[in-house]
């Protein structure tokens, strides 16, 4: 049999995917509820929006420099490993603070992204309506809905836009240790043939005036190597060994 023959055939046991649903720790206040409609428009890409989005864009990323920096004390690395990339790509993190979608628009700065969020997040209170214009796009439970969220997605990574995701799928504050992926983010690299950036959130104990500013520790945000899909393979399989090689590689940076 040729080697290609069996790569096609080859069953991957992924140790640290997971598609259990971990309750989210953290309770933020909302006005409302909100359920995704059929038909909702989750590129935003007239020529107004476009323009609005790049516009809140820059007043965004200014916001998530100052508040980053000079709040959660954070430190950005690797960020050329972004620039060797050229056309869509599917970014993931570890969710360990509330404000680390901040630390992910940082690291994509210049870059337009798509974040797959909570319906609930939409309604947030004071804040629900910037969650969409800051390009969040809500992951419905229903299957219809969902199927045109993927189908928008696949869209944005032709068009050479970038996709976040959080493949642990639950904020946990300050989580010490890498938990198990969900496959969502490693589908949509699979079916598009795109890489997954890896942003691996690790803490730093306090130094200098820190220790008299904040309580909790720092970060730094460390950008490494793209990886990409294994197109030999079968694509449930490939889904599983990206996620497995994805998690690998940040487990060596967030619990080392």
């Amino acid at each position: 049999m040729s080697d290609k023959f069996l790569a096609r055939h080859m069953y991957v046991d992924p140790h640290h995917v997971s598609e259990d649903k971990p309750c989210h720790v953290v309770d933020m206040p909302h006005w409302g509820s909100f359920e995704t409609p059929l038909g909702y428009d989750y590129l935003r890409r007239g020529k107004l929006q476009t323009v609005g989005y790049h516009a809140f864009r820059l007043l965004l990323d200014a916001i998530a420099w100052f508040v980053t920096t000079f709040f959660l004390g954070v430190k950005i690395r690797g960020r050329r490993n972004i620039k060797k990339i050229h056309g869509g790509f599917v970014s993931i993190a570890n969710h360990v603070q509330t404000l680390d979608c901040a630390m992910v628009l940082r690291m994509l700065k210049g870059r337009r992204t798509y974040f797959l969020s909570l319906e609930s997040n939409f309604v947030i209170t004071c804040v629900g309506q910037f969650v969409r214009w800051g390009g969040a796009v809500p992951v419905s439970t229903h299957f219809r809905q969902l199927h045109e969220l993927v189908a928008s997605m696949n869209e944005a990574l032709r068009l050479g836009d970038a996709v976040h995701v959080y493949p642990e799928t639950a904020l946990v504050p300050y989580c010490d240790h890498l938990r198990p992926f969900a496959t969502g983010a490693f589908y949509l690299a699979v079916v598009n043939h795109v890489p997954i950036v890896l942003f691996a959130i690790t803490q730093r104990p306090r130094k200098g005036l820190w220790k008299l500013i904040k309580r909790k520790p720092c970060f730094t945000v460390t950008c490494l190597s793209p990886v990409y899909p294994n197109a030999a393979l079968r694509r449930v399989d490939a889904v599983h060994e990206l996620a497995e090689n994805c998690w690998q590689a940040m487990h060596a940076v967030v619990d080392a």
